[in-house]
């Protein structure tokens, strides 16, 4: 009796929180395969591509496309587990700067919402934005409109990203790394472009 309630339990927490075992070779877009195995992880039911080197860090929005490029999103940390899993992975590579994330304040100044439209529901475990940043900012905001993780503080915060006319004649930029989150590959997903078109991917 005792050996069939653990395995109703097993069988129950199984069911509710599934994580996937496949590699990325089963996983990813077939666009994101084209880079370096090394950056690329899958957690979950998604796959992340790890973009740390200094030539591929890009401002903000820049990020966001090259995400978009193969139906993806900055990756989005909507739970502490999640936020662990970058954090750890991070963690795992040569890197002394934070990333971005898919999260800012860019439409309603104060009001955080993740890259899918979704807002950010607190408090629950965002008690992780670094002190008076992000949602318990009580400074001036300064257009600090960009999320950032940093996986040394295991904090978020927000920093100045704007790209205003100023800023464009000026040629100001705030290129940093960055992490792309995508769902699990469909049977029937086909590369954007040509592989010969892409060597390789940012890494």
């Amino acid at each position: 009796m005792l050996k069939f309630a653990l395995v109703v339990v097993a069988t129950v927490f199984t069911c509710a929180d599934p994580v996937l075992t496949g590699s990325v070779n089963e996983t990813c877009p077939p666009g994101v395969l084209l880079g370096d195995e090394q950056y690329l992880k899958v957690h979950g039911n998604k796959c992340y591509e790890f973009h740390l080197s200094p030539e591929s860090e890009k401002q903000y929005w820049e990020a966001q496309d090259r995400c978009e490029f193969n139906n993806g999103n900055l990756a989005m940390p909507k739970t502490k587990e999640i936020n662990d899993f970058l954090v750890d992975a991070l963690s795992g590579y040569n890197l002394t700067v934070e990333v971005y994330i898919g999260l800012d304040d860019m439409t309603i100044e104060g009001e955080f919402r993740w890259k899918d439209g979704s807002k950010l529901m607190t408090p629950n475990f965002y008690n992780n934005f670094a002190p008076d940043t992000g949602i318990f900012r009580t400074r001036d905001p300064r257009n600090n409109d960009c999320v950032t993780l940093n996986f040394v503080t295991n904090t978020w915060q927000d920093i100045d990203c704007r790209r205003g006319l100023f800023r464009r004649l000026t040629d100001y930029r705030l290129d940093k790394p960055y992490v792309c989150e995508y769902e699990v590959k469909k049977d029937d997903d086909t590369p954007d472009t040509d592989p010969a078109d892409t060597a390789t991917a940012d890494s």
